[in-house]
């Protein structure tokens, strides 16, 4: 097998917590594993030269994988999480967290890297790798400063960059891995979400490296407080962001920009926080109902709730009240 060829494949070692372990090649296609986990390994090979990968486990304990790669040839990967959080070990000895709000950009040539799957979660992680040569294609040359580095020799390492996930870059992506697809429609597909996710990367990155800035004055402040208010006037049915705009007379972007500035989210990042927070004391001090709970902070779904408090708190809502209200009939 040469190096072209062995840029397709990958070797994957498994262990549990309970010291089962497996091993595999993963190469294109489907594979699933038994018996370590109910998971799901996708791999498509990119006709350009470069592989989208996705990987879901339902893990009841914590996993350890570890992954190798076949060949020698330094490439780009971009890795996110959709639903779950991780940790992954460079093999120069750096760790990284990965959680459902930052992903991370890093430079790869086969090493043995390790990555830590905590128990009591879902994990879903959409990742790429593509050679330096595809990677500078895809930016059509144009390369940002901050991953300028990434092109330098083999020797200065993995050279990991983190950057920001919201929601709509998590969404976007997600609904794209949704669309059903055969044969050829199925190649466009993948390539159209690797072409995708690394426009949003790098838009995340040219943001990172050049912030919008604005002065933040009482009156945004009050602004601000007045959104919340209508916000949280009704919690199961709030006014949608042009709605909110309008009735401040404030634009959409410029209110998001205020709520970063004094809360870190933008305004639907920053309450739906406020419902997660609130479900999370629900389920603490009452009894209700999941379904219950999700209608009371604004959730008309189980299911989306149960995914929205996932990614907030790393473990399920069910899970959470398990150990909640079980710590509370001890007491």
């Amino acid at each position: 097998m040469n190096d072209s060829d062995a840029i397709n494949k990958y070797h994957l070692s498994v262990e549990r917590a309970d010291g089962q372990t497996d091993n595999l090649v993963v190469s294109e296609g489907h594979q699933q594993p038994e018996d370590v986990a109910s998971t799901r390994l996708e791999r498509v090979n990119l006709r350009n030269g470069g592989n989208v990968d996705y990987q879901e486990f339902a893990l009841e304990q914590e996993m350890i994988l570890k992954a190798r790669g076949a060949s020698k040839i330094l490439q780009v990967c971009v890795m996110l999480p959709l639903e779950g959080a991780y940790s992954m070990i460079t093999p120069e000895g750096e760790e990284c967290h990965f959680t459902p709000n930052q992903g991370f950009m890093f430079r790869y040539i086969g090493e043995e890297v390790t990555f830590t799957l905590p128990g009591h979660q879902t994990v879903r992680s959409l990742g790429f790798c593509v050679s330096l040569d595809v990677f500078k294609r895809y930016l059509d040359n144009q390369i940002p400063d901050t991953i300028k580095p990434m092109l330098q020799p083999k020797e200065i390492g993995s050279l990991p960059v983190p950057f920001q996930i919201d929601n709509f870059m998590r969404e976007t992506l997600d609904r794209n891995l949704q669309v059903e697809a055969q044969g050829s429609l199925k190649q466009i597909r993948w390539e159209g979400t690797a072409l995708l996710c690394m426009a949003l990367v790098e838009e995340k990155l040219h943001k990172a490296a050049n912030p919008e800035t604005f002065s933040l004055t009482q009156a945004c402040k009050q602004k601000a407080e007045a959104a919340l208010e209508l916000l949280m006037a009704d919690m199961q049915d709030p006014p949608c962001l042009a709605d909110l705009a309008q009735e401040l007379s404030i634009t959409e972007k410029k209110l998001n920009l205020i709520f970063k500035s004094l809360y870190g989210d933008t305004v639907f990042e920053y309450l739906r926080s406020i419902r997660l927070n609130k479900a999370k004391n629900l389920i603490e001090q009452t009894n209700m109902a999941m379904k219950e709970i999700a209608w009371t902070v604004g959730y008309n779904h189980s299911t989306n709730f149960s995914k929205a408090f996932t990614r907030q708190f790393n473990i399920t809502p069910a899970n959470f009240a398990k150990k909640a209200r079980k710590l509370t009939k001890v007491s």
